[in-house]
Protein backbone atom coordinates (compact mmCIF):
# COMPACT_ATOMS: atom_id res chain seq x y z
CA UNK A 1 0.00 0.00 0.00
CA UNK A 2 1.78 3.23 -1.12
CA UNK A 3 -0.21 5.20 1.45
CA UNK A 4 0.69 2.95 4.38
CA UNK A 5 2.48 4.51 7.30
CA UNK A 6 5.61 2.49 6.66
CA UNK A 7 5.61 2.88 2.86
CA UNK A 8 8.47 5.39 2.85
CA UNK A 9 10.60 3.16 5.06
CA UNK A 10 9.89 0.14 2.86
CA UNK A 11 10.85 2.07 -0.29
CA UNK A 12 14.07 3.22 1.36
CA UNK A 13 14.92 -0.34 2.40
CA UNK A 14 14.14 -1.67 -1.08
CA UNK A 15 16.25 1.05 -2.66
CA UNK A 16 19.17 0.30 -0.35
CA UNK A 17 18.91 -3.40 -1.18
CA UNK A 18 19.00 -2.62 -4.89
CA UNK A 19 22.05 -0.39 -4.47
CA UNK A 20 23.82 -3.18 -2.56
CA UNK A 21 22.85 -5.64 -5.30
CA UNK A 22 24.34 -3.28 -7.86
CA UNK A 23 27.55 -3.03 -5.88
CA UNK A 24 27.79 -6.82 -5.63
CA UNK A 25 27.16 -7.20 -9.36
CA UNK A 26 29.86 -4.65 -10.09
CA UNK A 27 32.29 -6.51 -7.82
CA UNK A 28 31.53 -9.66 -9.82
CA UNK A 29 32.32 -7.88 -13.13
CA UNK A 30 28.64 -7.88 -14.14
CA UNK A 31 28.51 -4.24 -15.21
CA UNK A 32 25.27 -4.47 -17.18
CA UNK A 33 23.56 -6.18 -14.25
CA UNK A 34 24.90 -3.55 -11.86
CA UNK A 35 23.43 -0.86 -14.11
CA UNK A 36 20.06 -2.60 -14.03
CA UNK A 37 20.00 -2.64 -10.24
CA UNK A 38 21.06 1.00 -10.01
CA UNK A 39 18.36 2.06 -12.43
CA UNK A 40 15.75 0.17 -10.43
CA UNK A 41 16.95 1.98 -7.32
CA UNK A 42 16.81 5.31 -9.12
CA UNK A 43 13.19 4.63 -10.07
CA UNK A 44 12.41 4.64 -6.35
CA UNK A 45 14.37 7.80 -5.56
CA UNK A 46 17.15 9.56 -7.44
CA UNK A 47 20.27 11.38 -6.33
CA UNK A 48 23.46 12.52 -8.01
CA UNK A 49 25.69 9.91 -6.39
CA UNK A 50 23.59 7.00 -7.62
CA UNK A 51 23.33 8.46 -11.12
CA UNK A 52 27.11 8.69 -11.11
CA UNK A 53 27.37 5.01 -10.15
CA UNK A 54 24.92 4.12 -12.90
CA UNK A 55 26.93 6.20 -15.37
CA UNK A 56 30.12 4.39 -14.45
CA UNK A 57 28.44 0.98 -14.75
CA UNK A 58 27.01 1.90 -18.15
CA UNK A 59 30.45 3.10 -19.29
CA UNK A 60 32.00 -0.22 -18.27
CA UNK A 61 29.20 -2.08 -20.05
CA UNK A 62 29.96 -0.08 -23.25
CA UNK A 63 26.50 1.49 -23.17
CA UNK A 64 27.76 4.98 -23.81
CA UNK A 65 24.50 6.88 -24.49
CA UNK A 66 23.10 5.50 -21.24
CA UNK A 67 26.24 6.51 -19.39
CA UNK A 68 25.97 10.03 -20.78
CA UNK A 69 22.31 10.28 -19.72
CA UNK A 70 23.12 9.31 -16.13
CA UNK A 71 26.07 11.68 -15.85
CA UNK A 72 23.99 14.49 -17.36
CA UNK A 73 21.26 13.88 -14.80
CA UNK A 74 23.79 13.78 -11.96
CA UNK A 75 25.20 17.12 -13.12
CA UNK A 76 21.73 18.63 -13.29
CA UNK A 77 20.95 17.46 -9.75
CA UNK A 78 24.19 18.96 -8.42
CA UNK A 79 23.46 22.27 -10.13
CA UNK A 80 19.92 22.30 -8.72
CA UNK A 81 21.51 22.15 -5.27
CA UNK A 82 24.09 24.86 -6.12
CA UNK A 83 26.90 22.30 -5.87
CA UNK A 84 29.18 23.79 -8.51
CA UNK A 85 32.21 21.68 -7.61
CA UNK A 86 30.15 18.50 -7.60
CA UNK A 87 28.86 19.31 -11.08
CA UNK A 88 32.38 20.12 -12.25
CA UNK A 89 33.75 16.86 -10.86
CA UNK A 90 31.07 14.96 -12.78
CA UNK A 91 31.91 16.88 -15.96
CA UNK A 92 35.46 15.59 -15.64
CA UNK A 93 33.97 12.06 -15.64
CA UNK A 94 31.63 12.53 -18.58
CA UNK A 95 34.46 13.78 -20.81
CA UNK A 96 35.69 10.26 -21.57
CA UNK A 97 32.18 9.08 -22.45
CA UNK A 98 31.63 11.98 -24.84
CA UNK A 99 35.03 11.36 -26.44
CA UNK A 100 34.25 7.69 -27.04
CA UNK A 101 30.95 8.71 -28.64
CA UNK A 102 32.95 10.96 -31.01
CA UNK A 103 31.21 14.00 -29.49
CA UNK A 104 34.53 15.80 -29.44
CA UNK A 105 33.40 19.45 -29.05
CA UNK A 106 31.08 18.47 -26.20
CA UNK A 107 33.87 16.53 -24.49
CA UNK A 108 36.20 19.53 -24.53
CA UNK A 109 33.43 21.86 -23.38
CA UNK A 110 32.71 19.63 -20.38
CA UNK A 111 36.39 19.23 -19.45
CA UNK A 112 37.25 22.92 -19.83
CA UNK A 113 34.27 23.84 -17.67
CA UNK A 114 35.34 21.29 -15.08
CA UNK A 115 38.89 22.66 -14.89
CA UNK A 116 37.66 26.26 -14.73
CA UNK A 117 35.50 25.56 -11.67
CA UNK A 118 37.83 23.12 -9.93
CA UNK A 119 40.86 25.43 -10.26
CA UNK A 120 39.71 27.30 -7.15
CA UNK A 121 41.30 24.51 -5.08
CA UNK A 122 44.39 22.44 -5.80
CA UNK A 123 42.98 19.09 -4.83
CA UNK A 124 42.47 15.57 -6.19
CA UNK A 125 39.45 16.59 -8.27
CA UNK A 126 41.45 19.29 -10.06
CA UNK A 127 44.37 16.91 -10.69
CA UNK A 128 42.01 14.36 -12.27
CA UNK A 129 40.23 16.96 -14.41
CA UNK A 130 43.56 18.31 -15.65
CA UNK A 131 44.71 14.82 -16.52
CA UNK A 132 41.55 14.05 -18.48
CA UNK A 133 41.66 17.33 -20.37
CA UNK A 134 45.34 16.90 -21.20
CA UNK A 135 44.76 13.31 -22.33
CA UNK A 136 42.09 14.21 -24.86
CA UNK A 137 43.92 17.32 -26.04
CA UNK A 138 46.87 15.03 -26.72
CA UNK A 139 44.71 12.52 -28.58
CA UNK A 140 43.24 15.39 -30.61
CA UNK A 141 46.76 16.40 -31.66
CA UNK A 142 46.68 19.68 -29.70
CA UNK A 143 50.04 19.03 -28.12
CA UNK A 144 51.01 22.59 -27.26
CA UNK A 145 47.84 22.97 -25.21
CA UNK A 146 48.19 19.54 -23.61
CA UNK A 147 51.82 19.67 -22.50
CA UNK A 148 51.55 22.25 -19.67
CA UNK A 149 48.37 20.63 -18.38
CA UNK A 150 50.09 17.24 -18.18
CA UNK A 151 52.89 18.76 -16.12
CA UNK A 152 50.45 20.57 -13.83
CA UNK A 153 48.46 17.39 -13.27
CA UNK A 154 51.59 15.32 -12.54
CA UNK A 155 52.88 17.95 -10.11
CA UNK A 156 49.60 17.91 -8.20
CA UNK A 157 49.34 14.12 -8.26
CA UNK A 158 52.84 13.69 -6.85
CA UNK A 159 52.39 16.42 -4.24
CA UNK A 160 49.06 15.00 -3.04
CA UNK A 161 50.13 11.35 -3.37
CA UNK A 162 47.42 10.57 -5.92
CA UNK A 163 48.72 7.28 -7.29
CA UNK A 164 46.00 6.69 -9.88
CA UNK A 165 46.10 10.20 -11.35
CA UNK A 166 49.89 10.08 -11.35
CA UNK A 167 49.94 6.81 -13.32
CA UNK A 168 47.34 8.18 -15.76
CA UNK A 169 49.47 11.28 -16.26
CA UNK A 170 52.50 9.14 -17.08
CA UNK A 171 50.49 7.37 -19.77
CA UNK A 172 49.32 10.64 -21.29
CA UNK A 173 52.83 12.05 -21.26
CA UNK A 174 53.96 8.81 -22.92
CA UNK A 175 51.46 9.30 -25.76
CA UNK A 176 52.67 12.84 -26.31
CA UNK A 177 56.32 11.76 -26.41
CA UNK A 178 55.55 8.81 -28.68
CA UNK A 179 53.86 11.03 -31.22
CA UNK A 180 56.89 13.31 -31.12
CA UNK A 181 59.11 10.37 -32.04
CA UNK A 182 60.56 9.86 -28.54
CA UNK A 183 59.36 6.27 -28.44
CA UNK A 184 61.96 4.87 -26.04
CA UNK A 185 61.26 7.50 -23.42
CA UNK A 186 57.53 6.94 -23.90
CA UNK A 187 58.01 3.19 -23.45
CA UNK A 188 59.68 3.73 -20.06
CA UNK A 189 56.82 5.90 -18.85
CA UNK A 190 54.18 3.46 -20.06
CA UNK A 191 55.86 0.46 -18.48
CA UNK A 192 56.27 2.28 -15.17
CA UNK A 193 52.62 3.36 -15.24
CA UNK A 194 51.66 -0.29 -15.75
CA UNK A 195 53.82 -1.38 -12.82
CA UNK A 196 52.18 1.20 -10.57
CA UNK A 197 48.70 0.25 -11.75
CA UNK A 198 49.19 -3.48 -11.24
CA UNK A 199 50.78 -2.98 -7.81
CA UNK A 200 47.81 -0.88 -6.63
CA UNK A 201 45.00 -2.73 -8.46
CA UNK A 202 44.24 0.32 -10.60
CA UNK A 203 42.43 -1.65 -13.26
CA UNK A 204 41.35 1.18 -15.57
CA UNK A 205 44.91 2.52 -15.64
CA UNK A 206 46.38 -0.93 -16.24
CA UNK A 207 44.02 -1.44 -19.19
CA UNK A 208 45.07 1.88 -20.71
CA UNK A 209 48.72 0.91 -20.25
CA UNK A 210 48.20 -2.50 -21.84
CA UNK A 211 46.57 -0.86 -24.85
CA UNK A 212 49.46 1.58 -25.31
CA UNK A 213 52.04 -1.20 -24.95
CA UNK A 214 50.33 -3.25 -27.67
CA UNK A 215 50.85 -0.33 -30.04
CA UNK A 216 54.47 -0.06 -28.92
CA UNK A 217 55.08 -3.74 -29.67
CA UNK A 218 53.53 -3.24 -33.11
CA UNK A 219 55.90 -0.38 -33.84
CA UNK A 220 58.82 -2.60 -32.84
CA UNK A 221 57.60 -5.28 -35.25
CA UNK A 222 57.04 -7.71 -32.36
CA UNK A 223 53.45 -8.76 -33.06
CA UNK A 224 53.70 -11.90 -30.92
CA UNK A 225 54.77 -9.80 -27.95
CA UNK A 226 51.82 -7.53 -28.60
CA UNK A 227 49.49 -10.54 -28.71
CA UNK A 228 50.69 -11.62 -25.27
CA UNK A 229 49.89 -8.16 -23.90
CA UNK A 230 46.49 -8.15 -25.65
CA UNK A 231 45.66 -11.49 -24.03
CA UNK A 232 46.54 -10.04 -20.62
CA UNK A 233 44.44 -6.99 -21.39
CA UNK A 234 41.49 -9.14 -22.43
CA UNK A 235 41.77 -11.25 -19.28
CA UNK A 236 41.80 -8.21 -17.00
CA UNK A 237 39.01 -6.41 -18.87
CA UNK A 238 36.82 -9.51 -18.69
CA UNK A 239 37.62 -10.07 -15.03
CA UNK A 240 36.68 -6.53 -13.99
CA UNK A 241 33.71 -6.21 -16.36
CA UNK A 242 35.08 -3.44 -18.57
CA UNK A 243 33.32 -4.23 -21.83
CA UNK A 244 34.74 -1.14 -23.57
CA UNK A 245 38.32 -2.26 -22.99
CA UNK A 246 37.41 -5.87 -23.76
CA UNK A 247 36.32 -4.77 -27.23
CA UNK A 248 39.53 -2.80 -27.63
CA UNK A 249 41.62 -5.83 -26.66
CA UNK A 250 39.76 -7.98 -29.17
CA UNK A 251 40.41 -5.46 -31.93
CA UNK A 252 44.11 -5.57 -31.07
CA UNK A 253 44.03 -9.37 -31.19
CA UNK A 254 42.34 -9.23 -34.59
CA UNK A 255 45.23 -7.16 -35.98
CA UNK A 256 47.80 -9.50 -34.48
CA UNK A 257 46.18 -12.58 -36.00
CA UNK A 258 45.91 -10.75 -39.34
CA UNK A 259 49.65 -10.07 -39.43
CA UNK A 260 50.53 -13.57 -38.23
CA UNK A 261 48.39 -15.15 -40.94
CA UNK A 262 45.56 -16.63 -38.82
CA UNK A 263 42.72 -14.87 -40.61
CA UNK A 264 39.96 -17.07 -39.18
CA UNK A 265 40.77 -15.93 -35.67
CA UNK A 266 41.38 -12.39 -36.91
CA UNK A 267 37.89 -12.32 -38.42
CA UNK A 268 36.29 -13.72 -35.28
CA UNK A 269 37.88 -11.06 -33.06
CA UNK A 270 37.22 -8.28 -35.59
CA UNK A 271 33.48 -8.87 -35.53
CA UNK A 272 33.51 -7.69 -31.91
CA UNK A 273 34.13 -4.15 -33.13
CA UNK A 274 31.41 -1.63 -33.92
CA UNK A 275 33.93 0.29 -36.04
CA UNK A 276 34.96 -2.18 -38.69
CA UNK A 277 37.56 0.08 -40.28
CA UNK A 278 39.53 0.05 -37.02
CA UNK A 279 39.71 -3.75 -37.02
CA UNK A 280 41.61 -6.19 -39.20
CA UNK A 281 38.40 -7.08 -41.02
CA UNK A 282 38.97 -4.00 -43.19
CA UNK A 283 42.15 -5.13 -45.02
CA UNK A 284 40.87 -8.71 -45.17
CA UNK A 285 37.75 -7.53 -47.00
CA UNK A 286 39.88 -5.77 -49.62
CA UNK A 287 42.25 -8.74 -50.03
CA UNK A 288 39.22 -10.98 -50.63
CA UNK A 289 37.64 -8.67 -53.18
CA UNK A 290 34.77 -7.55 -50.93
CA UNK A 291 35.30 -3.96 -52.01
CA UNK A 292 31.66 -2.91 -52.33
CA UNK A 293 30.92 -4.19 -48.83
CA UNK A 294 33.97 -2.38 -47.43
CA UNK A 295 32.78 0.86 -49.06
CA UNK A 296 29.23 0.39 -47.74
CA UNK A 297 30.44 -0.26 -44.19
CA UNK A 298 32.77 2.73 -44.13
CA UNK A 299 30.17 5.14 -45.50
CA UNK A 300 27.53 3.88 -43.07
CA UNK A 301 29.92 4.32 -40.17
CA UNK A 302 30.98 7.83 -41.19
CA UNK A 303 27.36 8.88 -41.77
CA UNK A 304 26.53 7.78 -38.22
CA UNK A 305 29.22 9.91 -36.61
CA UNK A 306 28.19 13.13 -34.85
CA UNK A 307 29.26 16.56 -35.99
CA UNK A 308 32.81 17.39 -34.91
CA UNK A 309 34.22 13.86 -35.00
CA UNK A 310 36.97 15.01 -37.37
CA UNK A 311 38.60 16.86 -34.48
CA UNK A 312 39.97 13.49 -33.33
CA UNK A 313 43.29 13.32 -35.17
CA UNK A 314 43.74 9.54 -35.10
CA UNK A 315 40.19 8.81 -36.21
CA UNK A 316 40.38 11.38 -39.01
CA UNK A 317 43.76 10.18 -40.27
CA UNK A 318 43.00 6.49 -40.28
CA UNK A 319 39.51 6.91 -41.77
CA UNK A 320 41.17 8.76 -44.65
CA UNK A 321 43.77 6.00 -44.93
CA UNK A 322 41.14 3.26 -45.17
CA UNK A 323 39.18 5.29 -47.69
CA UNK A 324 42.38 5.51 -49.76
CA UNK A 325 42.76 1.72 -49.61
CA UNK A 326 39.18 1.25 -50.81
CA UNK A 327 39.63 3.77 -53.62
CA UNK A 328 42.74 1.94 -54.78
CA UNK A 329 40.84 -1.36 -54.74
CA UNK A 330 38.06 0.33 -56.74
CA UNK A 331 40.59 1.19 -59.44
CA UNK A 332 40.59 4.91 -58.65
CA UNK A 333 44.32 5.41 -58.25
CA UNK A 334 44.33 9.21 -58.56
CA UNK A 335 41.66 9.61 -55.88
CA UNK A 336 43.39 7.03 -53.70
CA UNK A 337 46.66 8.97 -53.90
CA UNK A 338 44.93 12.23 -52.99
CA UNK A 339 43.13 10.63 -50.04
CA UNK A 340 46.35 9.00 -48.78
CA UNK A 341 48.05 12.39 -48.91
CA UNK A 342 45.19 13.84 -46.84
CA UNK A 343 45.89 11.20 -44.22
CA UNK A 344 49.62 11.94 -44.32
CA UNK A 345 48.95 15.56 -43.36
CA UNK A 346 48.32 14.28 -39.83
CA UNK A 347 51.71 12.57 -39.75
CA UNK A 348 53.11 15.90 -38.60
CA UNK A 349 51.04 15.48 -35.43
CA UNK A 350 50.97 11.72 -34.87
CA UNK A 351 54.46 10.92 -36.12
CA UNK A 352 55.35 9.44 -39.50
CA UNK A 353 56.27 6.13 -37.84
CA UNK A 354 52.52 5.36 -37.61
CA UNK A 355 51.95 5.79 -41.35
CA UNK A 356 53.85 2.98 -43.08
CA UNK A 357 50.61 1.49 -44.44
CA UNK A 358 49.45 4.85 -45.79
CA UNK A 359 52.79 5.37 -47.52
CA UNK A 360 52.52 1.89 -49.06
CA UNK A 361 49.07 2.80 -50.44
CA UNK A 362 50.26 6.16 -51.75
CA UNK A 363 53.25 4.53 -53.46
CA UNK A 364 51.10 1.81 -55.02
CA UNK A 365 48.72 4.45 -56.38
CA UNK A 366 51.59 6.56 -57.71
CA UNK A 367 53.08 3.48 -59.38
CA UNK A 368 49.79 2.64 -61.07
CA UNK A 369 49.58 6.21 -62.34
CA UNK A 370 53.16 6.09 -63.63
CA UNK A 371 53.90 9.15 -61.48
CA UNK A 372 57.65 9.01 -61.02
CA UNK A 373 57.83 12.45 -59.40
CA UNK A 374 55.34 11.42 -56.73
CA UNK A 375 57.22 8.19 -56.02
CA UNK A 376 60.41 10.21 -55.58
CA UNK A 377 58.59 12.54 -53.20
CA UNK A 378 57.27 9.60 -51.16
CA UNK A 379 60.71 8.00 -51.07
CA UNK A 380 62.23 11.28 -49.89
CA UNK A 381 59.67 11.46 -47.09
CA UNK A 382 60.63 8.00 -45.83
CA UNK A 383 64.38 8.40 -46.21
CA UNK A 384 64.32 11.73 -44.38
CA UNK A 385 63.21 9.96 -41.20
CA UNK A 386 65.86 9.86 -38.47
CA UNK A 387 67.14 6.29 -38.06
CA UNK A 388 65.88 6.12 -34.47
CA UNK A 389 62.34 6.83 -35.65
CA UNK A 390 62.25 4.14 -38.30
CA UNK A 391 60.13 1.10 -37.53
CA UNK A 392 60.74 -2.30 -39.18
CA UNK A 393 57.58 -1.76 -41.26
CA UNK A 394 58.88 1.61 -42.42
CA UNK A 395 62.15 -0.02 -43.47
CA UNK A 396 60.10 -2.52 -45.47
CA UNK A 397 58.11 0.30 -47.09
CA UNK A 398 61.36 2.08 -47.96
CA UNK A 399 62.63 -0.98 -49.85
CA UNK A 400 59.26 -1.47 -51.54
CA UNK A 401 59.01 2.13 -52.73
CA UNK A 402 62.54 1.93 -54.12
CA UNK A 403 61.61 -1.29 -55.96
CA UNK A 404 58.48 0.28 -57.45
CA UNK A 405 60.44 3.33 -58.52
CA UNK A 406 63.11 1.18 -60.20
CA UNK A 407 60.41 -0.88 -61.94
CA UNK A 408 58.72 2.28 -63.22
CA UNK A 409 62.06 3.47 -64.60
CA UNK A 410 62.52 0.04 -66.25
CA UNK A 411 65.61 -0.46 -64.14
CA UNK A 412 66.72 -3.43 -62.05
CA UNK A 413 64.25 -3.65 -59.17
CA UNK A 414 65.24 -7.17 -58.07
CA UNK A 415 67.52 -6.25 -55.17
CA UNK A 416 64.97 -3.90 -53.61
CA UNK A 417 62.14 -6.40 -54.04
CA UNK A 418 64.35 -9.05 -52.41
CA UNK A 419 65.06 -6.70 -49.51
CA UNK A 420 61.35 -5.98 -49.01
CA UNK A 421 60.65 -9.71 -49.06
CA UNK A 422 63.46 -10.43 -46.58
CA UNK A 423 62.06 -7.92 -44.07
CA UNK A 424 58.55 -9.38 -44.23
CA UNK A 425 59.95 -12.86 -43.67
CA UNK A 426 61.88 -11.67 -40.63
CA UNK A 427 58.75 -10.03 -39.26
CA UNK A 428 56.85 -13.29 -39.77
CA UNK A 429 53.95 -11.77 -41.75
CA UNK A 430 52.79 -14.45 -44.25
CA UNK A 431 50.37 -12.25 -46.21
CA UNK A 432 52.99 -9.57 -46.67
CA UNK A 433 55.57 -12.15 -47.73
CA UNK A 434 53.09 -13.33 -50.35
CA UNK A 435 52.47 -9.77 -51.51
CA UNK A 436 56.20 -9.24 -52.03
CA UNK A 437 56.51 -12.53 -53.91
CA UNK A 438 53.64 -11.52 -56.20
CA UNK A 439 55.02 -8.03 -56.87
CA UNK A 440 58.49 -9.38 -57.55
CA UNK A 441 57.05 -12.15 -59.73
CA UNK A 442 55.04 -9.62 -61.72
CA UNK A 443 58.16 -7.55 -62.26
CA UNK A 444 60.17 -10.60 -63.37
CA UNK A 445 57.45 -11.46 -65.89
CA UNK A 446 57.51 -7.87 -67.16
CA UNK A 447 61.23 -8.15 -67.92
CA UNK A 448 60.94 -11.60 -69.50
CA UNK A 449 62.35 -13.68 -66.64
CA UNK A 450 59.47 -16.18 -66.61
CA UNK A 451 61.38 -19.13 -65.18
CA UNK A 452 62.49 -17.09 -62.17
CA UNK A 453 58.98 -15.78 -61.61
CA UNK A 454 57.09 -19.09 -61.40
CA UNK A 455 58.63 -20.42 -58.13
CA UNK A 456 57.82 -17.11 -56.46
CA UNK A 457 54.24 -17.21 -57.70
CA UNK A 458 53.87 -20.83 -56.54
CA UNK A 459 55.04 -19.99 -53.01
CA UNK A 460 52.77 -16.94 -52.91
CA UNK A 461 49.83 -19.08 -54.03
CA UNK A 462 50.44 -21.54 -51.20
CA UNK A 463 50.41 -18.68 -48.68
CA UNK A 464 47.36 -16.91 -50.13
CA UNK A 465 44.97 -19.81 -50.69
CA UNK A 466 44.32 -20.52 -46.97
CA UNK A 467 43.63 -16.78 -46.53
CA UNK A 468 41.17 -16.73 -49.45
CA UNK A 469 42.96 -13.57 -50.64
CA UNK A 470 41.35 -13.72 -54.08
CA UNK A 471 42.56 -10.32 -55.26
CA UNK A 472 46.17 -11.43 -54.96
CA UNK A 473 45.45 -14.92 -56.32
CA UNK A 474 43.94 -13.24 -59.38
CA UNK A 475 47.12 -11.20 -59.80
CA UNK A 476 49.11 -14.45 -59.82
CA UNK A 477 46.92 -15.85 -62.61
CA UNK A 478 47.28 -12.64 -64.62
CA UNK A 479 51.07 -12.78 -64.22
CA UNK A 480 51.10 -16.41 -65.38
CA UNK A 481 48.85 -15.55 -68.30
CA UNK A 482 51.23 -12.77 -69.28
CA UNK A 483 54.17 -15.13 -69.13
CA UNK A 484 52.31 -17.75 -71.15
CA UNK A 485 51.29 -15.29 -73.81
CA UNK A 486 54.85 -14.05 -74.13
CA UNK A 487 56.22 -17.59 -74.47
CA UNK A 488 53.57 -18.54 -77.01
Amino acid sequence: DPDAADATEIRASARLALVHAGQRAGALAASAEALRYYEQALALAEDAELHERAGRAAHLAARLPTAREHYDRAIALCESEDDARGAARLRSKIGAVLWLEDMTPQAFDALHRAVDVLSSEEDADLAFALEELSRFLTLAGRHDEAAPLIERSLELAEALDLTETFAMGLLTRGILLNWRGRTREARLLTRHALEVALADDLNSVALRAFNNLIIDYALLGDVRGGQDVAERMLELATRVGDRQQELRARISLSWGFYYLGDWERAEAEAHSSTELHTSALAPMRLARGEVALAREELEKEIAGRPEGWEEQTQVRAFAAAYDADILLAEGKAAKALARAEESLVDAMTLGLHYFSGVIDTAAAAAGQLGNEAKLLQILGLVEAMPPGHRTPEMTWVDALVRARLAALRTGDADADFREAERITRELGFPFFVARMLVERGEWLVSVGKYAEAEPLLEEAEELLKPLRATVWLDRIERARAGAGAAVA
